[in-house]
């Protein structure tokens, strides 16, 4: 019956990289991708600035300097979301750590997205949002030929299955840390 049914595939406790080396679930791609690297230069060039020892200042701006210019020369996020999302059209949930992150990168989205479609439709889902239920079933049925994308905080976590979900997209601040 299994065989008929589930063609072959069966799952029962397995971690998720068997489950991707068996074939049942797809090998996930992932793209690693530096948007606000301005700010992070900038905290770094405090930081510099602060050190007693102006020969490590020196080396310090020399490779700040450098650091800036191959940050610079790469490509935009426009060129990396068009390279990298297969599905034009597709479902992505974006993942965002607070409300005033999110509101920032929804400002992002017509130069982000600019070369996968200039008219992508945005829905948010927040914990505590009385628009939440709404969007989400919204999101859920659209099946427009634009890119649809999903702001989330706090939400579909472990557990909420989204129907046609192309991608997700994790924009998290990097943390700085001190030696």
């Amino acid at each position: 019956m299994a065989e008929e049914i589930f063609d072959g595939k069966i799952a029962s406790e397995m971690t998720l990289g068997e489950a991707i080396v068996r074939g049942i679930l797809p090998e996930p791609k992932y793209v690693i991708a530096m948007y606000s690297y301005k700010k992070e230069l900038d905290q770094l060039k405090k930081r510099i600035q602060a050190l007693s020892n102006q020969g490590l200042i020196t080396e310090n701006q020399k490779l700040l300097e450098q650091l800036r210019r191959a940050l610079e020369q790469a490509e935009g996020l426009d060129i990396v979301f068009e390279k990298h999302m297969e599905k034009k059209n597709g479902k992505y949930i974006v993942f965002c750590s607070g409300k005033e992150h999110m509101d920032e990168m929804k400002e992002q989205v017509s130069t982000w997205f600019r070369r996968v479609d200039r008219e992508p439709r945005i829905y948010t889902a927040f914990y505590n949002d009385t628009a939440t239920d709404r969007e989400f079933r919204e999101f859920k049925k659209d099946n427009s030929a634009h890119l649809k994308l999903l702001f989330c905080i706090d939400m579909l976590n472990e557990g909420v299955h989204v129907d046609d979900v192309d991608g997700v997209i994790l924009l998290r601040p990097t943390a700085m840390w001190s030696t």
